[in-house]
């Protein structure tokens, strides 16, 4: 699975704009900063609802959770998300949190089953084995380089 290198604007007024923005809400330029974060994510789309689930779990604990213990040595703890910290749209949300030495929690890597909902919102679909045209069942995930700092706060 590749790494890429993404690109995060940030801006300096109260909102942030998108990724591939130039300029926030308050019309300043911001600065492009990508040596602080750097993040890998997939995106899958699946006949079956079953599918997808196992591949958002499969992500989870045989890529990212797998990755982040044994190459990197750092301790995970798996979790599922609450309601409301949810990835917004998904039906769940899975985490890898990493505890810090202050005693505080650092998401790692996320894992999300999004169900039939971003399918239908932005009118995905395939066509199946018998023709006619259904919603995928999708995921998404990644995991970024905060959850990759070694605990000397070294990169």
């Amino acid at each position: 699975m590749p790494v890429g290198c993404s690109r995060t604007v940030i801006c300096r007024c109260s909102t942030t704009s998108g990724p591939t923005s130039s300029a926030g809400s308050c019309g300043r330029a911001c600065s492009l900063r990508t040596s602080e974060f750097l993040w890998q994510e997939g995106h899958t789309a699946h006949e079956t609802e079953e599918e997808a689930l196992a591949e958002t779990l499969t992500i989870l604990h045989d890529v990212y959770a797998d990755m982040i213990e044994n190459v990197l040595a750092i301790p995970v703890l798996r979790g599922r998300k609450s309601e409301s910290e949810r990835f917004p749209g998904a039906v769940d949300s899975y985490t890898l949190e990493a505890l810090m030495r202050d005693g505080k929690a650092l998401q790692a890597a996320t894992s999300h089953y999004l169900g039939q909902g971003f399918a239908r919102t932005f009118d995905v679909r395939y066509t199946d084995r018998d023709g006619s045209e259904q919603y995928p069942y999708a995921t998404s995930w990644g995991e970024h380089s905060a959850g990759r700092r070694r605990r000397d706060g070294a990169r």
